[in-house]
């Protein structure tokens, strides 16, 4: 059984980006040719009409939605939307895991499911933290808390999500915490806020097998 969906936040800016991403997907392939791609729009809903005439020669499964269809966010749109809006989309995947890829992502190759899988866990960065980074590192931990350290799971696409610990974390937030007009008590970045409570529930190392060189996923480039 194919257990793995795709997941692609863009935006009107990235249009070129996002055309070259999905070509590549369709001449390579990740896992199998009838994977489900989920495509959130994080901005006008008219683009929705353009990605479909754009996707739909390459007969990919994909559904091309806007993010109103996920959550009824009424902040700013921006990087900082875009970051809720890959973790809210785990309430409509079906999958265990979906693979994260931005606009600027595109396939080299075929990535084949053991690329992604290994023996029922997912392939993770494990890096030391970009100093500039560092102090929303430290806000992701501090939030349950766990123990400080400079060493995460990245904070970039590729990045494999599960999707019951997906769906288990967003009951823990506050959306408005992604929200630039409103800051609130958070300033993170999803994936250090994924890593901080697979930390805190125990299922890091249950999940995950660490990989500390680059690339994450052969086939997979920025």
């Amino acid at each position: 059984m194919l257990d793995l969906s795709i997941v692609i936040v863009t935006y009107r800016k990235d249009l070129s980006l996002f055309e070259r991403c999905i070509q590549s997907i369709a001449k390579h392939g990740i896992v199998a040719h009838d994977i489900k791609i989920i495509v959130i729009v994080n901005d006008d809903p008219s683009l929705i009409a353009e990605l479909a005439e754009m996707t739909n020669p390459l007969k990919l499964n994909i559904d091309i939605l806007h993010y109103s269809e996920i959550t009824d966010w009424n902040g700013h749109i921006g990087w900082d939307s875009q970051q809720y809006f890959k973790l809210a989309v785990a309430q409509l995947i079906t999958t265990t895991w979906y693979l994260i890829l931005d606009s600027d992502s595109f396939m080299y190759q075929h990535v084949s499911i053991d690329s992604i899988i290994i023996d029922n866990q997912a392939v993770c960065s494990w890096t030391k933290c970009a100093d500039h980074h560092r102090q929303q590192l430290y806000n992701a931990n501090a939030i349950w808390p766990n123990e400080v350290s400079d060493y995460s799971m990245s904070d970039s696409p590729p990045f494999i999500m599960h999707t019951d610990i997906t769906k288990k974390l967003l009951k823990t937030i506050d959306k408005n915490w992604f929200n630039f007009d409103k800051q609130g008590q958070l300033y993170t970045f999803e994936f250090f806020l994924y890593y901080s409570y697979l930390e805190h529930t125990g299922n890091l190392d249950k999940l995950y097998v660490k990989k500390s060189g680059y690339p994450l996923i052969r086939g997979i480039q920025r």
